[in-house]
């Protein structure tokens, strides 16, 4: 009975998912139909459907479960520093380049809720700051090896959160064994 009940729950799951990115795309096509400055393909929408569903369904994890699995935890931060690196290859397609504003857009703001958590007002600031610089709906225009500067400082900045983050955690854990 209970794996019966757990297929159901895989199944339920999967259709949710599947929905959502449905939602998702049709949502972001509306929006860049709306805005009329992208001029991406299908395909991108699609990707980009995806990857926001993918992207609020780690941060839910994360939340639900209290930021006790590490994989979970440290996923919003790898994945960001990922695509941040990413950024550095030549001949990136534009496409590449709307999802990573998207992907730090997203992540950044998760980081600046996250540093809410644990009251630290200047983490708050600059991940606010980044999250408007990528901000995907009136994004900036910048050259490329500005951005490339940019890109540079927001793996410092995400590597300096989980870094944060982590002390924290362990001073708060820290804090609980003591009493």
């Amino acid at each position: 009975m209970k794996k019966e009940k757990k297929s159901i729950n895989i199944f339920v799951s999967i259709l949710f998912l599947c929905l959502a990115v449905f939602l998702v795309y049709m949502m972001f096509s509306e929006i860049l139909d709306t805005l009329d400055s992208f001029n991406l393909s299908p395909l991108t929408r699609l990707l980009c459907s995806v990857w926001i569903v993918i992207l609020f369904w780690i941060i839910y994890l994360n939340l639900e479960y209290n930021f006790e699995k590490k994989f979970i935890y440290l996923l919003p931060f790898i994945l960001n520093i990922l695509f941040l690196l990413g950024a550095y290859l030549p001949n990136n397609p534009y496409d590449y380049f709307v999802i990573l504003r998207l992907n730090c857009f997203i992540i950044f703001g998760y980081l600046a809720i996250l540093a809410s958590n644990y009251s630290q007002k200047g983490i708050i600031i600059i991940c606010v700051i980044s999250s408007l610089i990528y901000n995907p709906l009136f994004p900036l225009h910048l050259e490329r090896n500005l951005w490339l500067i940019i890109n540079g400082i927001s793996i410092f900045i995400t590597l300096l959160s989980l870094y944060l983050f982590r002390k924290n955690e362990m001073s708060k854990k820290n804090e609980v064994k003591g009493s």
